[in-house]
């Protein structure tokens, strides 16, 4: 029996923002108090890795419940990883059917050794104006599917694909943790924002060599299907 495909890791940009809202404390005055919000996923979307589908956006989002937010990916890219750097973890996970957004919610535990020093910096981006850099990691595999097979109304062309190219799209995944980082895929002059087109906000994307082994072997793959295909196609025509 053959064994299942190992999971691959992937990491993409996310949304965040803070709320403010009003509440009233115990002793009968007003206070601040915020929320911070990260919209993870996309459904039937381009992410960093692949295409993301709304059907296995739907069947995992309940999965982020609980998992666990770090710093810099210190607490889970570290050898062994690094239980310092978590700050807190993710709650009131919700899956919007209209806009496919998968929001969440950091919850701070200020018993932890950086929890002071991220809502600091948090803060610090906010009197700034600029965007704390966020980026949301999940395992998974790939599979390639035809683009023109993928769901109604996916621009795919934007994507640099052609009704008859091969698309890798994301399956098995399972959600994995949700990092504040200094700089992610994208600029900390605009912030990090869900991906939707070929390249990073800032277009520099960096790519791991593993990561670019993997892209390289399924455009490899992609291209002899494509010949394949055509050879068909131009027997069928002779």
């Amino acid at each position: 029996m053959p064994k299942k495909d190992k999971k691959e890791m992937f990491t993409c940009s996310s949304k965040f923002e803070v709320i403010h809202s009003k509440v009233t404390n115990s002793a009968g005055a007003e206070e601040d108090e915020r929320t911070y919000r990260i919209t993870a996923i996309v459904g039937d979307r381009f992410m960093n890795g692949g295409f993301f589908s709304e059907k296995e956006s739907k069947r995992v989002y309940e999965q982020w419940e609980g998992t666990l937010h770090d710093i810099n990916h210190a607490g889970t890219d570290a050898p062994n990883g690094n239980i310092l750097y978590f700050v807190g973890y993710h709650t009131n996970v919700k899956h919007n059917s209209k806009t496919k957004e998968v929001t969440m919610d950091v919850k701070v535990n200020h018993n932890t050794m950086y929890a002071s020093a991220w809502e600091a910096y948090i803060e610090t981006c906010e009197l700034a104006g600029q965007i704390p850099n966020v980026s949301t990691t999940y395992l998974g595999n790939r599979k390639l599917v035809v683009a023109k097979e993928l769901p109604a109304g996916v621009d795919y062309k934007s994507e640099g694909y052609s009704p008859n190219d091969l698309v890798p799209v994301l399956i098995n995944v399972t959600p994995f943790c949700v990092s504040t980082v200094l700089q992610g895929r994208c600029s900390d002059k605009d912030g990090c924002g869900v991906r939707n087109d070929n390249t990073c906000l800032d277009g520099t994307c960096n790519v791991s060599k593993e990561e670019q082994d993997v892209l390289d072997a399924l455009e490899e793959k992609r291209q002899e299907i494509i010949k394949r295909i055509k050879s068909k196609e131009e027997n069928l025509d002779d």
